[in-house]
């Protein structure tokens, strides 16, 4: 499904992806800041994409705090999200 935004949104959603960019100046680690600065681009360009809803971003966020909670020192869920996503591949 293709969704339509405005060039006001647009705009909104490129000034909001670059002052979160600049938040990362101060970083002393140089690939700390690339990572970060990727993740970033990447994100927003993936909520952007969907048009990712209020809900599910929520949804997604309790499903990240679930797989945190069942972590422990003998369980790595983000490890198994890691195996199905192909990441670890």
């Amino acid at each position: 499904m293709t969704h339509t935004v405005s060039a006001e949104q647009e705009r909104r959603e490129a000034d909001l992806v670059e002052r979160v960019i600049r938040s990362f100046d101060g970083c002393s680690d140089p690939r700390l800041k690339q990572l970060m600065t990727s993740l970033v681009h990447h994100l927003h360009a993936f909520a952007r994409e969907v048009r990712l809803t209020e809900e599910e971003w929520t949804k997604g966020i309790e499903f990240l705090t679930a797989a945190g909670h069942m972590t422990d020192d003998k369980r790595q869920e983000f490890i198994l999200l890691s195996d199905v996503l192909g990441l670890s591949m």
